[in-house]
């Protein structure tokens, strides 16, 4: 059997606890709204390593703090 680990965004629970919404996050770290929207309403969504990055910098976390792993 194939095992696969799983994984989801947690950008928009990270982004509310630190006061940010789609727009503000958006403008702080320069990922295109449409990007934030997308991964802020699918938490599977491919999001880029370059959006992941910037993401990580302006929520001051680590890059591996955006994601968790969910069994499926």
């Amino acid at each position: 059997m194939l095992d696969l680990t799983v994984y989801r965004f947690v950008i928009k629970q990270l982004a509310q606890e630190r006061g940010f919404n789609i727009a503000s996050l958006s403008r702080v770290s320069n990922v295109p709204i449409k990007t934030i929207r997308n991964v802020w309403h699918n938490p599977r969504y491919p999001l880029p390593m370059d959006a992941q990055e910037r993401i990580a910098k302006a929520l001051n976390v680590s890059i591996h703090d955006l994601f968790e792993e969910v069994d499926e």
